[in-house]
């Protein structure tokens, strides 16, 4: 029967980019949530089940591409003078220094590895494995959309890790001992985090008063929030004028082409727009000209 671990403990490895503000799920905010008991861990997603599934098959495709024997290496390391950071190990490369972290994902976060180097996320969880099991080269077998193989590789950094440690220590120590919340961010208030909806999820009949530097900084929030709406508003206008030359020059045609652009509109349920300088960007519009 396999020991549950009580993650609430500790700060694991694929924990540091999500401190950093380098997760593009999670928020510094709900990982102090979830590690102060307000949130519980995410509910296991069926993308995380086959992810789990799959991590055996994709261990050993990389193990023969690169004709070596990997091993699983469950075994936590943990730090020796902050023992609430740690991390276990999917594989190590048997007989080397070596360790490799396998991944999936969906097929539309492709891109996010179509350079030379890893995800910074990646890459901060990876070097941090390496500093606490105490090894010298990293690597990432990665899955995505199920049908494409790719690899990364890494050294270890030792700048990087005491860099992170170092973050993840006053992140422990400053929010999550002291019970001190984290600023929130964009993704807080929206999806894919919904933090402060997960948080509060409904409101009651209170009024509040602020005063002191709270009562300032809300002051200033408000005024920035409006400066804000009026730049929204501005911009708005602008883009609605951009499509009405755009849609004025086109006319009836349903594709204009330049040395640097091509245009197409087609009529269908509504107008789309594609304009190309050196990628492709998308206007739609419904018939009313209303920008979506």
């Amino acid at each position: 029967m396999t020991k549950t671990i009580d993650r609430t403990q500790f700060l694991g490895s694929s924990e540091m980019g999500i401190l950093l503000g380098l997760d593009q799920y999670r928020s510094p905010l709900k990982l102090w949530a979830i590690k102060t008991g307000r949130l519980t861990n995410e509910i296991t997603s069926e993308a995380a089940e086959w992810g789990t599934r799959l991590e055996g098959v994709v261990a050993q495709k990389f193990a023969e591409k690169n004709g070596c024997k990997l091993m699983a290496y469950k075994k936590r390391f943990v730090h020796p003078v902050y023992p609430f950071i740690s991390c276990e190990l999917d594989r190590i490369i048997v007989g080397t220094d070596e360790i490799v972290e396998v991944k999936t994902c969906h097929d539309r976060l492709i891109k996010n590895w179509s350079g030379e180097d890893m995800p910074q996320n990646y890459c901060v969880q990876l070097n941090t494995a390496l500093g606490l099991s105490g090894r010298k080269k990293g690597h990432i077998a990665l899955l995505a959309g199920g049908q494409k193989y790719i690899e990364k590789h890494m050294d270890f950094d030792q700048e990087l890790y005491d860099m992170v440690i170092e973050k993840a220590v006053a992140f422990w120590n400053n929010h999550v001992l002291a019970d001190l919340a984290p600023v929130a961010i964009a993704m807080d208030n929206d999806e894919p985090a919904d933090t402060l909806d997960l948080l509060y999820p409904a409101s009651n009949s209170q009024a509040i008063e602020f005063c002191g530097d709270v009562a300032k900084e809300i002051d200033v929030l408000v005024d920035d929030r409006l400066g804000a709406l009026e730049s929204m508003s501005h911009l708005k206008e602008e883009l609605n004028k951009i499509e009405a030359r755009i849609k004025q020059l086109m006319g009836e045609n349903e594709e204009g082409t330049t040395a640097n652009s091509r245009i197409s509109w087609k009529t269908v349920n509504r107008k789309e727009y594609t304009v190309k300088a050196s990628s492709y960007r998308q206007i739609r519009t419904t018939k009313t000209g209303e920008a979506k």
